[in-house]
């Protein structure tokens, strides 16, 4: 990596973690990229981890690349909580997520979506 400024180095440097996860949940089969999720020869951590709550959106984007609709599905509670978990397990600490899908505010349960999160520490 290229810096500019040797002192803000150092302190980015506090921050940095060590570059494998903690857990895995995949094995090594066929390599990078036909292997998807987090295997052993993962080599960095999940920055920002997107957690899929519905396919049901009540927008109207042309742009849209989930492709949602009013109609679909939503994720079960105790899936989004072992989403939660899996993600902790993997990183060894809660990390910031987003929820996604089509779109989540369509769920009248985003409330303790959030509060199932925030209980696990995120």
């Amino acid at each position: 990596m290229y810096w500019d400024d040797v002192e803000h180095y150092k302190w980015c440097k506090k921050f940095q973690k060590p570059r494998v996860s903690k857990g895995t949940q995949t094995t090594v089969q066929n390599g990078c990229p036909f292997d998807c999720g987090l295997c052993p020869s993962h080599e960095q951590h999940t920055c920002l981890a997107v957690i899929e709550v519905t396919d049901r959106c009540n927008l109207f984007c042309n742009y849209c690349f989930a492709s949602s609709r009013f109609t679909g599905q939503d994720v079960d509670l105790e899936i989004i909580k072992a989403m939660f978990e899996t993600i902790e397990e993997s990183e060894g600490e809660p990390r910031p997520i987003q929820l996604s899908g089509g779109e989540p505010t369509v769920r009248k349960d985003l409330p303790q979506i959030v509060e199932v999160g925030v209980d696990l520490g995120f």
